[in-house]
């Protein structure tokens, strides 16, 4: 709240009152760019866009990390979202590029199997990429979630 009130009271040169900040603020409409832009001015509203655009996600590894491991398993969650599995195997990397293949588990759990090419070292940075990718998340939080084989 406080950066959009200081970005409406130098896009109009002004200190405003409380009153019109407020009556400001109470009319915007997030969902209408124009008329958010008209409202903060549009320095401040690229940034503020490119903050809503970054999509933070959860993930949890159920071993011990190494440099470059054989297997990997974990959950990721996404916001608002349950948490998904997903599976790294070292076997049958005889492929040029990464593939990701949707699971759904016995339990009704979803997630992703994850195909790394030998080219590529299996280890967190690596899986974190993959899925940024796939989903589109800007950021991983690294936290101590489920157990993936529990949730399978």
């Amino acid at each position: 709240m406080v950066s959009l009130l200081a970005a409406t009271s130098v896009n109009r040169g002004v200190l405003p009152t409380m009153r019109t900040a407020l009556a400001d603020l109470e009319t915007l409409d997030l969902g209408n760019p124009r008329r958010l832009s008209a409202i903060i001015g549009r320095p401040a509203f690229r940034i503020y866009r490119k903050e809503l655009e970054v999509m933070r996600g959860e993930i949890s590894y159920d071993l011990v990390l190494h440099d470059d491991m054989e297997f990997l398993e974990g959950t990721y969650r996404l916001p608002d979202k349950d948490w998904q599995v997903f599976v790294v195997s070292a076997f049958d990397r005889a492929f040029h590029e990464v593939q990701v293949v949707p699971q759904q588990w016995q339990s009704g759990v979803t997630g992703m199997l994850l195909k790394i090419p030998i080219s590529e070292k299996i280890n967190a940075m690596t899986v974190e990429k993959v899925l940024s990718e796939r989903l589109g998340v800007s950021k991983w939080a690294r936290v101590q979630g489920p157990d993936s084989m529990q949730l399978r």
